[in-house]
């Protein structure tokens, strides 16, 4: 009995021994995963980096001489390039370019069943009041229209710095939200679904 029990303990150490190895191995590929994905996305960030960089200095450098239309253009094209990267995969998606369309601002956004006014500044100076009013008359002009977005890429919004976004109701109905700086930040792509999200629930 006691060689028959010394017997069963012995294959259950080697049991034992060769679940601890498995896990050893497990652990050791695991590590190699992660530090893979984590160089893989350490690469993709750089790359991006420096894709944004490129991007800027090749449109600071071609807007040295450019019209007021032609940076507004160059602007408009800034932000429908993001909105498509951020919401291309949403139900509903659509964007349309309304800028030759009185009191319309820039693009009609729609997402799940809602239309956002979109207005797009290029400025290297900040959006002023009268930049400021004029989406807050055009979007009181389109009573079907719940929200506007007052989009500064690379400037701040005059009194409506204190954050990246500010939300301010025009009447009990309609709202503008002012985003301030949006290419200049990184997860720029979070920050506008984070303001689509907060637009929903209000709207709801």
């Amino acid at each position: 009995e006691a060689l028959r029990l010394s017997e069963i303990i012995r294959l259950r150490d080697n049991e034992l021994f060769e679940l601890k190895e498995k896990m050893r191995m497990q652990m050791a590929n695991f590590d190699v995963k992660v530090q893979r994905e984590v160089a893989i996305i350490g690469e993709k960030m750089n790359s991006a980096l420096e894709r944004n960089s490129e991007v800027l200095e090749s449109v600071n450098a071609k807007t040295a001489t450019k019209t007021s239309s032609e940076i507004g253009a160059i602007g408009e094209q800034c932000f429908y390039d993001v909105a498509k990267a951020t919401f291309g995969d949403f139900d509903g998606f659509d964007i349309e370019d309304v800028h030759n369309q009185p009191h319309k601002g820039d693009f009609l956004l729609s997402l799940r069943g809602m239309t956002i006014m979109v207005d797009s500044k290029y400025y290297k100076r900040n959006v002023d009041n009268p930049q400021i009013d004029k989406i807050k008359s055009d979007l009181r002009r389109n009573t079907n229209i719940r929200f506007a977005w007052l989009v500064s890429l690379y400037s701040d919004i005059d009194k409506r710095d204190k954050a990246t976004f500010m939300f301010e109701w025009i009447t009990d109905e309609q709202c503008v939200v002012h985003i301030n700086r949006l290419m200049l930040m990184e997860n720029r792509e979070s920050v506008l679904k984070s303001v689509f999200y907060l637009c929903q629930d209000y709207d709801k």
